[in-house]
């Protein structure tokens, strides 16, 4: 599975937990006589989530949808919050996009992929200090996945 399918998939993972703890729970609650789902049943749940499937994907949200108290108790256990980044880190990594070695710039585009969200007040320092070329059109490419990846 590639970055961008990971991330579209933490990204709906992420709307569907705080959709699940934020819900009016007056409005839904789970049914008492339905039966609780065994962990492997959980296990096969976090799989399907996960699966290019988007059939099983679809089935496997409904089911959490349909267990709204075991599944805040599951993706609690399986999600834990972003790492804050390190501002000193990513102003590093910026200053790296316009690095002498190849391997260097692109290991500084790898992590601030990552970090991106965290990153854009240091990209708009580095653009507002006149980038080079190559930074400001590494800059650029950081903005367009970082677009693309907020459509989703």
């Amino acid at each position: 599975m590639g970055e961008l399918a990971r991330k579209a998939i933490a990204v709906c993972l992420g709307l569907l937990s705080l959709s699940l703890a934020f819900a009016d729970t007056s409005k839904k609650h789970q049914d008492p006589k339905a039966p609780l789902l065994s962990p492997a049943h959980w296990e096969a749940l976090w799989q399907d989530l996960a699966s290019a499937d988007a059939d099983k994907s679809y089935r496997a949200m409904n089911t959490l949808l349909d267990h709204p108290d075991e599944a805040v108790r599951f993706l609690r256990q399986r999600m834990r919050p972003a790492d804050a980044a390190d501002p000193e880190r990513v102003r590093q990594l910026v200053e790296d996009l316009d690095h002498a070695k190849f391997s260097v710039r692109y290991q500084a585009m790898r992590d601030l992929e990552k970090w991106a969200d965290f990153a854009q007040p240091a990209f708009s320092q580095a653009l507002a200090n006149q980038a080079s070329l190559e930074m400001f059109r590494r800059i650029e490419l950081l903005y367009e996945r970082m677009d693309r990846l907020s459509g989703l």
